[in-house]
């Protein structure tokens, strides 16, 4: 290791032996890099999902309430409008 150590503080001098255990050493460090990565993505973060399973009829009913009680709280939300054809009382 420390034959490796001297090379590398000397580049010009290193064997192709010593080149290629250095150029393994930095393929296992980006492999263990890279797969830490990933088992740290897949086990610790939570993970959302935008797939909606093809129910068919079960689904365009859910879809249909979904869409019936956003139009309902859509118009308790608007303000009531007086549609009424008489004139405004004078002030």
């Amino acid at each position: 290791m420390d034959q490796l150590i001297t090379a590398l503080s000397n580049p010009d001098g290193m064997t192709n032996q010593q080149w290629m255990v250095v150029a393994l050493i930095l393929a296992m460090l980006v492999v263990i890099a890279f797969s830490a990565w990933r088992l740290f993505r897949s086990l610790l973060k939570p993970r959302r999902t935008s797939y909606t399973p093809n129910l068919h009829r079960a689904r365009m009913i859910a879809e249909s309430r979904e869409r019936a009680a956003a139009k309902r709280a859509a118009e308790a939300a608007a303000p009531q409008v007086d549609e009424s054809d008489e004139p405004p009382p004078p002030p």
